[in-house]
């Protein structure tokens, strides 16, 4: 759908995803989590790689330094001795995609059959067989997979290897429709998937990325659509389409009955976009396994009169979160600015720093400035509260919303919470 990545099309995100992914290798040939920075995971590490092998087998160029050094860093994962119960699924996960290299053979079906099956998590299993079909061994491909397949029930990963169930089913999927793609259990895994959009369920980047490859490859081998079809719309005309590409914009649809017919076979898929400015005041506030809050404070260090602030001030914004039930990885706390207030970057140590406000303490993982919020990731303890503080100044007069503060678990994102919302009046 040309429409979901705008006009560049997705050749250019494409490109420079491999172009950001690049400049994120370190010399060992792993990647870091975040750009510029050291850490590490295994699993994301061997995911970056997954990205280069698929798009470079689309004919997308991928420098051959980094590609290579990419492939040596997952060959070591897959001959290391290493097979600890944290490791193992990651070393199965480098097999997975060393498979669907250039570089597999004799030596990696060997290996293949050292890997111990009963200590692998489900999803594992179905990417050892995907690893065992693409080295040649259709049988013990089949044989890993079980006799009845139906969708995972499991809790989230909000770290170590980012497990979740929705993950899972489409690496599920990606498995059978490679190795048996008339098995009827492709379609019940596709129609889980396509469910779970539709449920006002958040996928996580993993969740996409691995759904997206799987549905894909799964739409791939259908029956081509070949249908007609007619949209009305409640008091207005009605639109008669094909299995063609159709468009329609439309201002007037708040609170009208649209009805889809069509007539033919094959799958239809369709969407819709609205966009506007809510004339509501901000969202409801919550908490779900994370608290949140935002406070603001003048320059002395008081509570900040948000009724009355004087314009080209200076304001000072603290912002505090803890993990309520227990520990989570990879928490975002998402910042978003009221439009009279700008951001000072922290990152530039000349300008004054007010004496009352405490050494930062906490440590976090990525830090990320932009013109209308301030973006943390970091992970959060139950027993302890996460506290940022950073400067603002007032540049603009008048009275505006203040976004409410929101926090979510990245890997996890029913884990979340929202507050602090009002106003504030530049005078």
């Amino acid at each position: 759908m040309p429409e979901l990545i705008g006009s560049r099309g997705h050749d250019y995100f494409i490109n420079e995803g491999i172009l950001k992914i690049s400049g994120m290798i370190r010399p060992d040939g792993s990647f870091s989590f975040w750009p510029g920075g050291d850490e590490v995971n295994l699993w994301t590490s061997v995911y970056a790689t997954h990205f280069l092998v698929e798009a470079r087998q689309r004919g997308y160029r991928i420098d051959s330094k980094v590609y290579d050094q990419s492939l040596d860093q997952v060959e070591n994962l897959v001959y290391g001795s290493d097979a600890s119960e944290r490791v193992l699924p990651v070393k199965v996960y480098a097999s997975y995609v060393l498979a669907l290299s250039e570089r597999h053979g004799n030596k990696l079906r060997n290996r293949l059959d050292d890997i111990p099956i009963d200590d692998l998590p489900g999803y594992s299993r179905y990417m050892l067989a995907t690893a065992f079909y693409l080295v040649g061994d259709e049988d013990k491909a089949l044989r890993l997979i079980p006799t009845m397949i139906q969708p995972p029930v499991f809790e989230r990963q909000s770290g170590n290897n980012l497990s979740s169930p929705l993950r899972s089913t489409a690496i599920m999927l990606e498995t059978m429709n490679r190795i048996n793609p008339d098995h009827p259990a492709c379609a019940a895994l596709a129609q889980k998937l396509i469910e779970a959009s539709l449920e006002n369920r958040y996928y996580t980047t993993q969740e996409t990325a691995f759904a997206l490859l799987a549905l894909g490859k799964y739409l791939a081998g259908q029956d081509v659509p070949d249908f007609t079809g007619t949209l009305e719309i409640e008091g207005d005309t009605t639109y008669t389409f094909n299995s063609k590409r159709f468009k329609l914009s439309r201002n007037n649809l708040y609170d009208k009955t649209i009805k889809i017919d069509i007539e033919g076979h094959g799958p239809c898929f369709y969407y819709w976009q609205a966009s506007g400015i809510p004339e509501d005041r901000p969202a409801n506030e919550y908490s779900h396994g994370i608290e949140i809050t935002r406070r603001y404070f003048n320059q002395s260090g008081s509570q900040l009169d948000l009724d009355s602030v004087p314009l080209g001030d200076r304001v000072v914004c603290k912002l505090s979160a803890r993990a309520v039930a227990g520990p989570l990885e990879n928490v975002v706390i998402n910042d978003m600015l009221p439009a009279g207030l700008e951001i000072e970057n922290p990152r530039i140590k000349s300008g004054p720093r007010f004496s009352w406000i405490p050494r930062q303490q906490d440590k976090y993982d990525y830090l990320d400035i932009r013109d209308d919020r301030l973006l943390i990731f970091t992970d959060l303890s139950k027993n302890h509260t996460f506290e940022y503080y950073y400067t603002l100044r007032a540049v603009s007069k008048g009275e505006f919303i203040v976004p409410p503060v929101m926090s979510e678990c990245m890997y996890d994102p029913l884990k979340a919470a929202s507050s602090s919302a009002g106003m504030i009046n530049i005078k």
